[in-house]
């Protein structure tokens, strides 16, 4: 959901030429030279400083639904361009100021604000502004409108400065967001045990966090690894929570690269982060070191990889280790056809600050476990000039407790006298965890009809299998079918349109239900369902001038009852207009 403006620079020299008045006889006299020439292509990198030139709609909450972590994301390589995807709308003359503002109804906000340099050869700076906000009340499964607003806001200021081939980069911003434990069933009250209803104000609904983040590093681009390459630096964190729940998170990392000859390369990536806790959320800490060697093969039309990512994860309290083996062959067979063979795995620290991030509903202080994520797939990709691509898919992914989030109900304290507390305001969620395996299989489609239309299609069927504990089943609320279906249009560069539907299969849920009164304690499961949805949107831009746009867009044009969690429900109809101006 985030776009990115890459700033390409060239410096060409000219050589000296001194004009010599040529003897007689040479005027008809000719000369060929020729000689072999193989083009090499060096290993794609991502930029060193992330520039974030996303449209809002990136920092909107909207319904977009994903497998966490997600099991056909793969680290070996950037994601090729697709050719047919160019258009206006995801290419953008580099113009130092962006600003895009509008409102929506129900009322929102948004502003997306960006000044950056682009014309200096030598480094790259800028900063930016980002909102979005949702005034309105929603309305719970029992129809009653709850005080729901929210907000999504990110200032921030990048840089990077080139000297030769060594550079050195950073990034600095702040985040606040804002939300409301609006999703609670009004059918479930305390007065039963303590002869009060909870407190259902937007005061006591409320959560924000805030987070003060930063980044530095030196080195170089690894854009060249025909030489020594050697990246290092840091990046950390502060955040904190209403309830004084504070995390501080510090990150180290170096990588090195070399590249022997024109088929061998060598990289390593060393990585230690520290999380600890502070405030309410004093005991905790974690502390994770990361080891990663790789060996790449490049042969013409094949491509290997063969590497290893070692993790060791220590609490305080225990220590564990985690071991993924790292694999990757691909045969360029012709330019509509590749097949590809990926094995992969990664660490995933589910902290306070990452599993709010997962779930900002969570109960204040409540933390998910670190998640091994092991996968394997199999597939093809190619395309068919540039009015065709394609992508087809399969494969497994085995997770080692997948956190999943429970509706928390009724959650009490008190003292045996009838002298009670509630823990939350609002439907909030625990988090619990089990085993998961988890087959897969899509397909994605991107073509173009015409000049002018294009389309986008995918699709992806996952099976679940799901660890029992003391035989009792875990409904973790994925969606066996996803898929999606957009057609874009194009006039001139001058208007373009988009219109689509996301559609999310049936999900069941697990909840909570829990009772103490300080000297006695039950709980018990319950369940949820969530039938089939479909998203329909739509979108229109269109260019009063090469400085000057107007947007339109739509959400949820059927109205269907769309729940990115379980009992929280998102807008219905909704739109969004406002300007663009770039200059």
């Amino acid at each position: 959901m985030k776009k990115t403006i890459i700033l390409i620079a060239a410096a060409v020299a000219a050589c000296p030429a001194w004009a010599q008045k040529p003897e007689e006889g040479d005027l008809n006299r000719q000369m060929e030279v020729t000689r072999d020439y193989e083009p090499t292509v060096n290993e794609a990198s991502k930029l060193n400083v992330k520039p974030d030139m996303n449209d809002t709609v990136a920092l909107r909450p909207e319904v977009t639904y994903k497998v966490h972590p997600n099991p056909i994301s793969y680290g070996f390589e950037v994601t090729p361009i697709k050719p047919v995807s160019v258009s206006l709308d995801n290419y953008r003359q580099d113009r130092p100021l962006y600003l895009k503002v509008g409102v929506g109804v129900p009322f929102q906000s948004v502003m997306d604000a960006y000044f950056s340099s682009t014309k200096n050869v030598n480094g790259k700076w800028g900063v930016l502004v980002n909102h979005y906000g949702s005034w309105s009340d929603r309305k719970n499964d029992n129809g009653i409108k709850t005080p729901a607003g929210q907000t999504f806001n990110r200032i921030g200021a990048y840089g990077e400065r080139r000297f030769g081939r060594f550079g050195i980069g950073g990034e600095l911003g702040y985040d606040y967001d804002k939300i409301s434990r609006y999703g609670y069933d009004t059918t479930w009250t305390l007065e039963n045990f303590t002869g009060r209803n909870i407190d259902a104000s937007a005061s006591a609904l409320r959560q924000n966090f805030s987070t003060v983040h930063g980044k530095i590093y030196f080195g170089h681009a690894f854009e060249d690894l025909s030489y020594f390459n050697i990246r290092f630096g840091a990046e950390g964190a502060y955040f904190q929570d209403r309830f004084d729940m504070k995390e501080a998170d510090v990150k180290t990392f170096l990588d090195l690269g070399k590249r022997f000859g024109q088929r061998h390369g060598v990289t390593l990536h060393a990585g230690y982060d520290v999380y600890k806790g502070s405030g309410e959320l004093d005991g905790y800490k974690d502390n994770i070191l990361t080891v990663r060697p790789m060996y790449r093969l490049q042969g013409g039309k094949l491509e290997f990889a063969l590497g290893a990512n070692y993790v060791l994860d220590n609490d305080g309290d225990r220590s564990e280790s985690a071991f993924f083996p790292l694999f990757e062959l691909k045969w360029r067979a012709s330019d509509g056809f590749t097949p590809y063979l990926k094995i992969d795995g990664e660490y995933l620290n589910y902290g306070y600050r990452n599993t709010v991030t997962w779930n900002p509903y969570v109960l204040q202080g409540v933390t998910g476990r670190n998640t091994s994520e092991y996968n394997g797939r199999i597939g093809i990709r190619g395309g068919v000039s540039s009015s065709f691509a394609y992508h087809v898919f399969g494969g497994v992914s085995r997770y080692l407790n997948m956190n999943y989030g429970l509706n928390a109900y009724l959650m009490l304290l008190g003292d045996g006298a009838n002298v009670y507390q509630a823990l939350y305001q609002g439907n909030v969620f625990g988090v619990s965890q089990r085993d998961v395996t988890m087959w897969t299989i899509g397909a994605e489609l991107e073509g173009r009809i015409s000049g002018a239309f294009g389309l986008l299609f995918n699709l992806q069927y996952r099976g679940y299998d799901v660890k029992k504990i003391e035989d009792q089943s875990a409904h973790i609320g994925l969606p066996n079918l996803t898929a999606g279906l957009a057609l874009k249009y194009n006039y001139r560069d001058k208007l373009l349109l988009k219109a689509g539907v996301d559609v999310y299969g049936p999900r069941d849920f697990d909840i909570l239900f829990m009772y103490t009164d300080g000297a006695s304690a039950s709980a018990g499961l319950g369940r949820t369902h969530v039938d089939m949805q479909f998203d329909v949107y739509f979108g229109a831009e269109y260019n009063i001038s090469k400085r000057i746009g107007v947007f339109l867009e739509g959400r949820n044009l059927a109205n269907q009852r769309i729940y990115r969690y379980n009992q929280y429900r998102d807008l219905g109809i909704n739109m969004l207009a406002g300007v663009k101006l770039q200059f």
